[in-house]
């Protein structure tokens, strides 16, 4: 289990490691951030995107606009990939109800007679987790680049659906799996709000039962 705010302490036997699937997280790796003009409340275009994603994959990411704190969470579908001219154009399947009140709030700011004149979008993509626990977790829709190694350290933050609470943590790689588009990972340490906020979840929602 990771300590709050520090290293992973060594496992007790008395305090067996649960793992759970509610709430999902959402999880930023710190990647690529996108930046694009192109936006509105059912669709965007991403520029400089070299990534795998195809047309037809669905897939998750968060967005923020320049001096914004509130950060937006959403599923999108891929309508649209140009890998020439490095353009993926995204159909969103859901928005947070953050980000919705996030976009009409910037909506609200555009030149009527010149929107690509406003602040831009930057998007990132995450990660949903397939289960997790106080001691790392697994995550699903990731295709693994090349240098993805076992006891790689990562760093990154986790976001949740219904709040804006959020949390940093540091993590080694456990697992990478492309054909399970899965990568699992060891907690060494986390945030005191990530800490906090995943023993809240874990006193409202039962762990999975134990194999």
């Amino acid at each position: 289990m990771a300590a709050k705010g520090g290293n992973a302490p060594q496992p007790s036997g008395a305090h067996r490691d649960k793992r759970y699937t509610i709430p999902t997280l959402s999880v930023d790796l710190f990647a690529t951030v996108y930046e694009t003009l192109r936006w509105s409340f059912s669709h965007m275009i991403m520029k400089e995107y070299q990534g795998p994603l195809e047309v037809g994959a669905v897939f998750h990411g968060a967005f923020t606009f320049p001096n914004r704190t509130t950060v937006g969470l959403f599923e999108g579908k891929v309508a649209r990939a140009d890998a020439g001219k490095q353009l993926l154009g995204v159909e969103f399947t859901w928005i947070s109800k953050e980000g919705f009140a996030l976009l009409e709030y910037m909506h609200s700011l555009r030149p009527e007679d010149n929107p690509d004149k406003g602040d831009p979008m930057r998007v990132t993509i995450t990660y949903p987790t397939i289960n997790w626990s106080l001691s790392g977790m697994l995550l699903g829709e990731y295709d693994p680049p090349d240098d993805v190694k076992p006891d790689m350290q990562i760093r990154g933050i986790i976001r949740t659906e219904k709040s804006q609470e959020s949390g940093i943590f540091t993590a080694k790689v456990v697992r990478a799996n492309g054909v399970r588009r899965t990568l699992a990972l060891a907690f060494t340490s986390l945030s005191s709000e990530l800490f906090d906020m995943l023993e809240a979840a874990i006193k409202k929602h039962p762990p999975l039962p134990d194999m």
